[in-house]
């Protein structure tokens, strides 16, 4: 068996030395055991319609990464991608603003994927497709006469049912995810949405079935981190500049409250920066002990809604610290700029606290990560949101806020910062069991022992549809960028001759 792996993006080895993290960790190192390809975009476009693919060979696998054209991109990822699906996936249906031309690029974006795979696709493969971008890949692969087994991992959470349905395309979305073999979801409420959705659909009652031997199965994975690696990085020492000086500001005898998000309206900034003013108000005699380090590094700001929410950080941060000036101690202090894996985790190690209050998240890798990173003779104390994916597994050690409630999130971290350090040591055992048993590789793992199981039968091609010019009302036909003439799939040699000269 040869795994290939899609993802929007690819990521190639560094020469840093640095392991990359999430996802990163668990695929490449399947792929460094078993062989295979990641495939997907290379960051560049085509503008001149030329789109070009690049081939390295690190380790034994193939990292292939291909151009992707101009006129389609932005349609693709800031259209599409991010302005309907991760909104909609994260219960923000007020910021969904479906376009059909951006679906229509989404489309055929997927398309091109399944273009490039088909020409490296052998007849034993397995293929791991990552995430909401690419999830009209398996039907577009379908049409081209794959019948290799495909799955699927969703990053995100699954969106509500009853906000599902109001996509126009929903009858699309349904038909997509029904193409895989195997579908995975962080948790079990992802998963019940996803039942939920399907059955609230009943899209199979009016349409054509496709051909399968059966349905595709449908489970939960948890994603996990790379634990001992992550308990080796926190014992080294804080390298970063900005993120030290951050932490000397505080003071050697200060407690501090760290919180590490991307930059996004999903991860309840504002509300956290908030609550911590509501609990410093509520317990001055906290002040110049404490202070929060908030690390944000900012995101897809051609997005109106990330601009928007940049700005809802900045003010709730001048009010916090107009609130309350401790000279040239700061109550609280933002880095927008990226950190690197190994000072992220030796900050971790030197704080408290860490609050993990997204408003609605997937896994959420950060909490697990605070917790490996810690002293067990004296660790810290994780501040969580059950609207995490993590809570569902750390529930029995973290404490549990409701992060639109700023007194629940106030009194946690009151608790937090007065925890005597025997309970402080239970809790952190508690979480560090099921971190260390669903660690990154057995999420790996046990995807691909589902994924190749003898109980998957092998999915015929799919007809072809034919549809309307564009896909704009609620059930309408899939856009003829999902129409190619079916091909079979090609050796794996066949990218060779395509990447000389291409790095």
């Amino acid at each position: 068996m040869r795994l290939i792996v899609v993802s929007n993006r690819v990521s190639v080895p560094s020469n840093d030395g640095v392991q990359a993290g999430g996802m990163t960790v668990g695929i490449r190192g399947t792929l460094d055991r078993c062989g295979g390809v990641w495939l997907g975009w290379s960051g560049r476009l085509a503008g001149d319609g030329h789109a070009r693919r690049h081939h390295e060979n690190r380790n034994g696998v193939d990292y292939i990464t291909v151009d992707l054209p101009t006129n389609d991109f932005q349609g693709y990822y800031t259209g599409f991608a991010n302005q309907v699906l991760w909104p909609l996936f994260h219960g923000r249906l007020d910021l969904v603003a479906f376009d059909p031309h951006a679906y229509g690029a989404y489309c055929r974006i997927n398309a091109h994927f399944a273009d490039e795979l088909v020409r490296v696709i052998d007849v034993d493969d397995v293929i791991w497709v990552h995430d909401y971008h690419l999830i009209p890949l398996a039907y577009a692969l379908r049409q081209r006469g794959v019948r290799n087994r495909i799955g699927f991992f969703l990053h995100t959470p699954f969106g509500d049912p009853a906000d599902v349905m109001k996509l126009k395309v929903r009858d699309d979305l349904a038909q997509f995810l029904d193409a895989f073999d195997v579908l995975g979801f962080q948790t079990n409420d992802d998963l019940r949405a996803f039942r939920g959705f399907m059955a609230a659909q009943s899209w199979l009652n009016h349409r054509q079935p496709m051909r399968r031997a059966m349905p595709p199965l449908a489970a939960t994975f948890p994603i996990g981190i790379d634990t001992s690696e992550f308990e080796a990085m926190a014992r080294a020492e804080l390298k970063d500049l900005r993120l030290r000086a951050a932490f000397e500001k505080l003071g050697s005898g200060a407690s501090p409250i760290i919180a590490v998000d991307r930059l996004d309206y999903s991860k309840g900034i504002p509300e956290r920066l908030c609550a911590f003013e509501t609990f410093l108000t509520l317990h001055p005699e906290f002040a110049g002990r404490v202070g929060l380090i908030q690390v944000a590094p900012k995101s897809r700001d051609s997005v109106p809604a990330y601009r928007a929410e940049a700005k809802r950080v900045n003010r709730a941060l001048s009010g916090l610290c107009a609130t309350h000036e401790w000279g040239a101690f700061p109550p609280a202090q933002l880095l927008t700029d990226g950190v690197d894996r190994r000072s992220i985790a030796a900050a971790y190690r030197r704080s408290r606290v860490a609050l993990v209050t997204p408003l609605r998240d997937g896994m959420n890798l950060v909490a697990k990560e605070y917790v490996a990173a810690q002293d067990p003779d004296d660790p810290g104390v994780l501040v969580l949101s059950p609207h995490a994916g993590a809570g569902a597994e750390l529930s029995d050690g973290a404490l549990m806020v409701d992060p639109h409630d700023p007194i629940a999130v106030a009194q946690a971290l009151e608790r937090a910062l007065t925890m005597e350090r025997g309970e402080r040591q239970q809790r952190w055992a508690a979480m560090m069991r099921p971190i260390r048993r669903n660690d990154v590789g057995n999420w790996a793992t046990t995807f691909l022992a589902a994924l190749t199981s003898e109980d998957r039968r092998v999915r015929e091609p799919v007809p072809a549809i034919v549809s309307d010019p564009q896909p704009v009302p609620a059930g309408a036909r899939v856009s003829p960028a999902l129409q190619p003439a079916i091909h079979p799939a090609r050796s794996s040699r066949a990218y060779a001759s395509d990447s000389k000269g291409s790095g």
